[in-house]
This record gives structure tokens, sequence and C-alpha cells, in this order.
């Protein structure tokens, strides 16, 4: 049987870096009054986790395509490494009292 097409490898190396083009803009959007430093670190605590969350997914999308057997196996690890970079440190936050 001839391997898949590349769909989830795409998705899971896109999904991660169009969270951190949209959470840029958003930040850049974000500005806050004299004084609105609460504002302003609660937008970035927003944008860490939001693309946290989106490597999350990118990790679960590279295991589908290893799983599938898509074409371009090394995009499928590549991007399980690179979300993995993002997810496990950001695992150890949250789990922190």
């Amino acid at each position: 049987m001839p391997p898949k097409a590349p769909f989830w490898n795409l998705i899971a190396v896109g999904l991660p870096l169009l969270a951190i083009v949209i959470g840029l803009v958003m930040l850049a959007g974000a500005r806050g009054g004299t004084g609105d430093f609460g504002g302003r670190l609660g937008s970035g605590v927003l944008f860490i986790f939001s693309v946290g969350a989106a490597c999350a997914v990118g990790e679960i999308c590279s295991w589908v395509a290893l799983v599938r057997g898509e074409r371009m196996v090394w995009l499928s690890v590549l991007a399980a490494v690179l979300n993995g970079l993002v997810v496990l440190p950001l695992l150890g936050l949250a789990r922190r009292p």
C-alpha cells in the first residue's frame, strides 16, 4: 500500500505557527494605558498558553500522521520534537503549585 498524502503532517507543523502569528498580532494590539502592567502581562500569559494548546494539538496530529504512515515521516518527527519542546515545559509550569 503506498504512503498516504501528508495531511496531518502539515497540520502538525502549520497549526502552532499559525497560533504564534495570530497571537503576536493580538499582542501588538493589546496596548495598556499607563500603569496597566497587569493587562499586558495577562495578554502575554494568555498568548503563551494558547500557543501551548496549539502545540499540544500539533503533537497529537504528528502522532496521528506517524500511525497513519503518511509520506514525509521526517516532518512528523520534526513536528513531534518541536511541539514537545513547547508542551513539556508548559506542562511543568501548569503542574507547579
